[in-house]
């Protein structure tokens, strides 16, 4: 259709992309998810927004790799 998409994800930021990341190894998608993509998913729409206010407290208590590996590797 050619239209151009606006993304939510940094362009600088190709990793926290599911298509990037779920193609990782479990410890490594563990990693990204754990240290980059659940930080960037609670701070959306900025440091003083509803949406962050909500989450400030949120924590990603996953620390299994192979779980990890697992649940990105469903589809």
């Amino acid at each position: 259709m050619g239209l151009e998409v606006e993304g939510i994800l940094p362009k600088d930021k190709p990793q926290l992309r599911w298509s990037i990341f779920s193609n990782r190894g479990p410890d490594e998608m563990l990693r990204v998810v754990t240290q980059e993509v659940f930080p960037f998913i609670k701070d959306l729409g900025g440091k003083g927004s509803i949406y962050s206010k909500f989450m400030k407290d949120a924590i990603f208590r996953n620390t299994d790799a192979i779980f990890t590996g697992k649940s990105c590797s469903w589809y």
